[in-house]
């Protein structure tokens, strides 16, 4: 094969004047490349673009200077037009600047064959087009923040009505769970008081215990709601101490047994063992009373409800078993949300948030919250705390 020097100088003498003078001067980067892809000649431009001295450029190819991602697109061009599939190609590709650095070049490439011969060499036009390439990246990214902005914005709509609608629902709920109470304490007043009246002494303090029944559910109803408050404002307080859960569980049972007389609770604990905690006393029978009040609401009259307090792997677990309905797969991840009720058998009371203060409770000491349930088999609410020293126990 001629060497470059040769193919130019075969020219008329003006013509291979002119053509140096045009390679040397354009404001364009130009080479001349082996179908090897090895560098022949180079002008200036092409140095300035890359930062290659040009006499280190002529012991390199070009592709060792092209950017790792963008070498297999350069060579598959390279080797469709040595295969003759196109006489000319352009091309916008990434090449490696000596200081470490890329620059974007948008190349013309043209092969150079003798008549019926094999190819000489590649001539290749290069511009930089760095800049335009940015701004191009740069509009992108802008249109995909834009995007981004605006289905923020959608979902914080859609979040915003989604939270109205709960509020609209639950302040629906709120004002009939209070109104019910607070109609039945007003009417039990009234009737006691004219039992008292009419001499029935037993009667109307009957009718007085049903009136303190209903000022108890009332009270629990605005506990539920002053203590999400005080959760939501991070001013929820609890009085830790040493104490023994065996206790808590079993008292808080005596009350719910009190409460409900017809029921059957059966209650299993440690025997002769204290299981002690530092905790919040009451706190902890609020959890325990909550998951006794669903259990007896949602399981048949004559069916037992069953308490069990064990130790195992170094805590504490209290569980609450029922022969209820039992609670759909589907929703037992959602009944520790607040506001969240289940509806069973068309029956649902309260605001939907004894669960979810419940585990936010067992939470701030350390512990879990968990249940097991199956449809038609009833359910298991439980909860875990980390034991203390059994000398902490006053």
């Amino acid at each position: 094969m001629d060497s470059l020097d040769s193919v130019i100088h075969n020219e008329p003498k003006e013509l291979g004047w002119l053509l140096d003078a045009m390679f040397e001067q354009v404001v364009i980067g130009m080479a001349y490349v082996t179908p090897s892809g090895k560098l022949l000649r180079v002008n200036q431009r092409l140095s300035n673009m890359l930062g290659y001295p040009r006499e280190e450029m002529l012991h390199r190819t070009l592709l060792a200077m092209t950017h790792p991602e963008d070498e297999a697109i350069a060579y598959e061009y390279y080797q469709r037009m040595l295969n003759g599939e196109f006489q000319t190609y352009a091309l916008e590709i990434r090449y490696l600047r000596r200081d470490g650095s890329y620059i974007w070049l948008h190349q013309t490439t043209a092969l150079l064959r003798e008549p019926g011969g094999p190819p000489h060499y590649f001539i290749i036009i290069f511009e930089d087009v760095t800049e335009r390439r940015k701004m191009e990246e740069e509009r992108v990214q802008l249109l995909a923040r834009e995007q981004e902005a605006r289905a923020q914005a959608q979902a914080n709509e859609m979040a915003l009505r989604k939270v109205n609608q709960s509020m609209d629902e639950f302040f629906a709920i709120a004002s009939h769970e209070m109104s019910n109470p607070i109609t039945a304490i007003k009417g039990y007043i009234q009737l006691a008081e004219y039992r008292l009246r009419s001499g029935s002494l037993v009667e109307g303090l009957e009718i007085l215990r049903q009136a303190d029944y209903q000022c108890n559910r009332l009270s629990r109803l605005v506990g539920d709601l002053l203590d999400v408050s005080r959760a939501r404002q991070g001013k929820m307080i609890m009085r830790f101490s040493p104490c023994d859960l065996a206790t808590i569980v079993q008292r808080t049972v005596e009350e719910q047994q009190v409460s409900a007389p017809e029921r059957s609770i059966r209650l299993s604990l440690p025997a002769h063992k204290a299981v002690p905690i530092v905790a919040d006393a009451d706190r902890i029978g609020q959890v325990l009373t909550n998951y006794l009040s669903n259990a007896l609401r949602y399981s048949p009259q004559e069916a037992p409800v069953v308490v069990s307090l064990c130790v195992e792997s170094g805590k504490a677990r209290v569980t609450v078993h029922d022969e209820g309905p039992g609670i759909p797969f589907e929703q037992q991840e959602l009944i520790w949300e607040r506001f969240h009720q289940v509806d069973l058998f068309n029956f649902s009371s309260g605001l939907g948030l004894g669960l979810y203060i419940s585990k936010m409770i067992i939470g701030m000491h350390q512990g879990s919250v968990g249940l097991e349930s199956a449809p038609g088999l009833g359910s298991t609410f439980y909860f875990t705390l980390p034991l203390a020293d059994a000398s902490d126990i006053e």
